[in-house]
């Protein structure tokens, strides 16, 4: 179990920096679209936070430790940190499509991973996290065009 606990510490990571900068995107966000994209980035914060919150639990059920060190947290991230600065409506929105493409792609090769070892409980919050970033992702591309 122990390669799956780093392969899920690994994706909460990726889920907490993208949480961190949901709130600088929503705490610095500038321009027209800042009413209606400030709400949705709120959205998007509480959702992802309980995405991180049921991978934290499961790594504790399996009986892992949910990785805390914010430097740890930073150092096995693919998501990197954003700066803190103003963020207009463009940016924030390739700013999401980038890391939604990205987690898109990254669960489903964790499900299948999690499939094979015929984990259908990670399979089942990892389809969850699917649902919510396929959706938004689409919403967001078709936004860009």
């Amino acid at each position: 179990m122990e390669k799956e606990i780093d392969i899920l510490n690994e994706y909460m990571a990726n889920l907490k920096v993208l949480n961190n900068n949901l709130y600088n995107m929503h705490f610095n966000l500038i321009g027209s679209s800042f009413i209606g994209l400030h709400k949705k980035l709120e959205e998007y914060y509480n959702e992802v936070a309980l995405m991180y919150d049921k991978v934290a639990e499961r790594i504790k059920m399996i009986g892992g430790y949910p990785i805390t060190s914010l430097n740890k947290i930073e150092e096995v991230s693919s998501i990197k940190s954003m700066k803190s600065m103003d963020y207009n409506a463009d940016q924030v929105m390739n700013v999401l499509e980038n890391d939604f493409t990205f987690l898109v792609d990254y669960t489903k090769d964790l499900i299948e991973y999690f499939d094979h070892k015929k984990d259908y409980y990670t399979t089942n919050i990892l389809n969850d996290n699917l649902m919510f970033f396929t959706k938004q992702n689409w919403m967001i591309k078709t936004s860009l065009k």
